[in-house]
């Protein structure tokens, strides 16, 4: 019982959000996301990027 209360409390300690902004092409195929708006990647961009999706990532 000891064990089972230690080990729900770390991994419901260690699990924390974090806000991340990220830029991605407004293609309709587009599926990769990036962290800077001068990115390499997005200089091939043909459409709008689109700024500031906010995403929760847990660690």
């Amino acid at each position: 019982m000891k064990s089972i209360v230690i080990v729900l409390l770390i991994s419901l300690t260690s699990f924390h959000p974090i806000e991340t902004k990220v830029y991605i092409c407004g293609s309709r195929g587009a599926k990769k996301f990036h962290y800077t708006e001068n990115c390499r990647g997005l200089t091939a961009c043909k459409h709008e990027i689109v700024k500031n999706i906010t995403f929760y990532i847990t660690y």
